[in-house]
C-alpha cells in the first residue's frame, strides 16, 4: 500500500457533517490530473464549518474540498482522493481541492499554512505523479477566470514546488538548538527520510527522528453510523469527545434519556466510547437516568426529587462506593438538578426549580442479581444500570481507563430526540 508523509494531517473524513441522502460520485485514482488550490474567503473558519455550510446551506453531499489548512497548520483530510466533490465546477472530476483558511484579498497565509501546504502538495504530487505545473489556483480552471481565489502567488507556489526541500540541503546541519534537534529538523524536513538526510549530510546525529505514515489510500478510522451520529450530535452541542488515542480506554460515557415523562421504566441508555488505534470501540447498556416513582411520591429532599438535566459534566465522577457498598462512579464535581417537587406519577423535566451542587448522583447499578424491570427505589437522581451483568462491564472499563487516564469521568446527558 502506498504511503506519503505529512505531518500535521488529521484524518477527518468521518467527522464532518455529511448529507444524509446525497452522495458524491468517485472517480479513480488514474483520473486525478491537477490540484485546485482555494482559500476560504472568511477571516476564521474550519472544516467543520465549511461542511456544515456546504451541507446545510448549499445542500452538497459534503464538504467540498478534500484537505483543509487552517490557520495553525493543521491539515484536515476531509474527503478520499476518490471522491468527485464540488469545488471546481466541471473539473471536479479531475483535481483535487485544497483550501486554506483565510480571505487572502485582504491578508496572507500564516508561515504554518504555507509549510503545510507546500509538503501537501509534494506528497499530492509524489503519490498522484501529477507534475508542479499542474497545481492551479482555483481562478485558472475553466470558468472561473473572473474569480480572485485563492488571492496567492501561484507562480511562487509551483517555484517552491520544484525545490527538493525548504532550505538548501547542505544548511541541514545547522540547528538552532543541537539539545532539541530531532525536533527542529523534523519540523524543516517532515518528507525527506532519516536515511536519506544522512546520506546527504553526514554530519548530523546518527540516531534520526523517523517520520510518521499517513495511509492516502487506507480506509478511514472504523466508526459504526449509530456512533457516528453521536459524536456529530456532540460537537455540534459544543460538548467535548474525547478522541485521544494514544492509550486505551479514553472513555467518554453519554446518557442518553428516553423523552417521555413515565417513570419507573429503565428507558434510557448509558453508552461507552473510546477511540484506540484508529478504531471507535461502542457499548450500549440499558439504564435509567430518572428517578423512580417511590421518590417521586416521597422526596429524599424537601426541595424535591432531583432529576439530572441534560448537558455535559466534566469531571463529574469517580471510582468509588456506592452507598459505601459496592464499586461505582460517585458524584466527585457539582451537576445541576431539575427538582420535581409535586410528588406526582409524572416526569417534570421543566418544573421551573434548578440547582448546581453536589448531590450524590451516582452511576451505579439496581439489583445485584438480576436485572430489574422497575426503578422503584433504585434511583432519586442517580443513574441507574438495570443488568448487573452489564454493570460489572462498565466498571471494568472505568477502572482500565484510570490505570491510563486518571480516575475522573465527565458525564454527558443528551435528550434521545437530539438523536432522532
Amino acid at each position: 500500500m502506498d504511503l506519503f508523509y505529512i505531518k500535521n494531517l488529521k484524518d477527518y473524513r468521518e467527522r464532518l457533517v455529511k448529507h444524509p441522502t446525497k452522495h458524491y460520485s468517485t472517480r479513480s485514482l488514474s483520473a486525478i490530473t491537477h490540484i485546485a488550490v482555494h482559500h476560504s474567503a472568511t477571516t476564521t473558519g474550519s472544516a467543520e464549518a465549511y461542511a456544515r455550510y456546504h451541507v446545510k446551506e448549499l445542500g452538497w453531499p459534503g464538504i467540498g474540498y478534500h484537505f483543509v489548512i487552517e490557520k495553525d497548520g493543521l491539515i484536515k483530510w476531509s474527503n478520499g482522493l476518490e471522491t468527485k466533490s464540488y469545488h471546481v465546477g466541471k473539473s471536479n472530476s479531475f483535481a483535487v481541492g485544497v483550501c486554506l483558511t483565510g480571505d487572502f484579498r485582504s491578508g496572507e497565509p500564516t508561515s504554518a499554512q504555507r509549510v503545510s501546504l507546500s509538503n501537501l502538495l509534494k506528497s499530492l504530487m509524489s503519490e498522484l505523479n501529477i507534475n508542479y505545473d499542474k497545481v492551479w489556483g482555483h481562478n485558472q480552471f475553466p470558468g472561473y477566470e473572473n474569480k480572485a481565489c485563492p488571492c496567492i502567488d501561484m507562480v511562487t507556489v509551483r517555484q517552491q514546488l520544484q525545490k527538493p526541500s525548504q532550505v538548501p540541503i547542505d544548511q541541514i546541519d545547522i540547528v538552532s538548538d543541537k539539545k532539541n534537534w530531532k525536533h527542529d529538523i523534523s519540523e524543516r524536513f517532515p518528507n525527506t527520510s532519516p536515511a536519506e538526510l544522512k546520506k546527504l549530510n553526514p554530519t548530523l546525529p546518527d540516531s534520526l527522528p523517523p517520520s510518521t505514515p499517513i495511509k492516502v489510500k487506507g480506509e478511514p478510522e472504523k466508526i459504526s453510523d449509530e456512533l457516528l451520529r453521536l459524536i456529530k450530535v456532540m460537537d455540534r452541542k459544543g460538548y467535548p469527545v474525547l478522541r485521544d488515542d494514544r492509550k486505551d480506554f479514553n472513555l467518554n460515557i453519554v446518557g442518553i434519556r428516553n423523552p417521555n415523562s413515565v417513570p419507573d421504566l429503565f428507558d434510557d441508555r448509558i453508552v461507552v466510547f473510546w477511540r484506540y488505534e484508529n478504531t471507535w470501540n461502542f457499548k450500549n447498556y440499558k439504564a435509567t437516568t430518572d428517578p423512580g416513582l417511590a421518590n417521586l411520591y416521597n422526596p429524599v429532599s424537601t426541595s424535591g426529587t432531583a432529576i439530572l438535566k441534560e448537558g455535559h459534566y466534566p469531571g463529574s465522577h469517580r471510582i468509588g462506593l456506592h452507598k459505601g457498598k459496592y464499586k461505582a462512579l460517585v458524584q466527585a464535581a457539582p451537576v445541576t438538578v431539575i427538582r420535581d417537587f409535586n410528588r406526582d406519577s409524572k416526569l417534570d423535566f421543566d418544573s421551573g426549580k434548578v440547582e448546581t451542587g453536589l448531590y450524590g448522583i451516582n452511576i451505579h447499578r439496581a439489583s445485584e442479581y438480576s436485572e430489574s424491570k422497575k426503578v422503584d427505589k433504585w434511583s432519586a437522581g442517580c443513574q441507574v444500570f438495570a443488568n448487573p451483568t452489564q454493570f460489572t462491564e462498565f466498571i471494568g472499563l472505568c477502572e482500565n481507563s484510570s490505570l491510563n487516564w486518571g480516575n475522573t469521568f465527565s458525564y454527558t446527558l443528551l435528550n434521545g430526540n437530539d438523536l432522532a
